[in-house]
């Protein structure tokens, strides 16, 4: 049995469905290896008389160096007994130029966290580039093409939306038809941020003229549930497959007889 503390945003798309997402592609990829996943932060909240799904998560919004130095907090606080820590989040273009920037900030992010833990756990980070949605465009027929069908508002009330429709936008957006990678989208940073952000911009172009409603919320979440590997590491050949490859790596550290699937 593999123990993974995992790490990760507050968002609505994350918390939804981020730990399914990993469950099924980790048995998906290994044989002969079990595996528990432990959501350490954000923290699972229990629905109680008053709770609301509006009702904010505690660290919701939480990225970047925020997102790290929760990490850090909570396994100084409260120990790590894992064999793995897994840390995802955007990359919101913090390394658009030099991998070695990237490869540098993961090393010094494990000593963190390993002087934290009093312990040489291993540290292992996913990062959506720039982000989730990028996902979403890579395995496009698990992400956004489930869009189609989506009853839209008017009068006269205009058809379902259709694939045709979602490509269009995207295409307006990205310059590209899905399945794509957008892993370098809105590069260079400005101000420690992309000059365009990706969601926002499918949201909008998705609404108006198309009238398709993508809400990180009710869809997001659906969709990071379905997602499979294949696609993933065949078009996001910069940031995913090399991290998810690191992955493997680390778990087959862990567990020698852990064979992966098809090899």
């Amino acid at each position: 049995m593999v123990k993974i503390d995992l790490f990760f945003t507050a968002g609505y798309t994350e918390t939804g469905g981020l730990q399914t997402f990993l469950e099924r592609s980790l048995a998906a990829t290994f044989e002969h290896a079990e595996f528990a996943l432990e959501r350490r932060f954000p923290a699972v909240l229990k629905p109680g008389p008053k709770f609301s799904l509006a009702e904010p998560v505690a660290g919701a919004g939480a990225s970047g160096r925020q997102l790290e130095d929760e990490m850090v907090r909570v396994v100084e606080r409260y120990g790590c007994d894992a064999d793995l820590v897994l840390f995802v989040d955007d990359a919101d273009c913090r390394w658009c130029a030099r991998e070695a920037d990237r490869d540098a900030w993961r090393s010094a992010l494990e000593r963190r966290i390993q002087r934290a833990a009093g312990k040489p756990v291993p540290l292992v980070t996913l990062m959506a580039s720039p982000e989730v949605e990028a996902w979403f465009l890579a395995d496009f027929d698990n992400g956004f093409a489930t869009l189609s069908g989506q009853t839209r508002g008017g009068q006269p009330q205009p058809p379902p939306a259709t694939v045709r429709d979602i490509q269009a936008a995207i295409t307006t957006v990205t310059g590209r038809r899905a399945p794509a990678g957008t892993e370098l989208f809105g590069c260079p940073a400005v101000n420690n941020a992309c000059q365009r952000k990706l969601s926002a911009e499918l949201q909008d172009t998705l609404l108006v003229p198309h009238g398709i409603r993508y809400s990180k919320r009710l869809h997001g979440a659906r969709m990071l549930r379905q997602l499979t590997l294949g696609p993933l590491k065949r078009h996001l050949t910069r940031t995913f497959a090399p991290d998810w490859a690191r992955l493997e790596h680390a778990i087959r550290a862990l567990t020698p007889n852990a064979a992966t699937r098809g090899q």
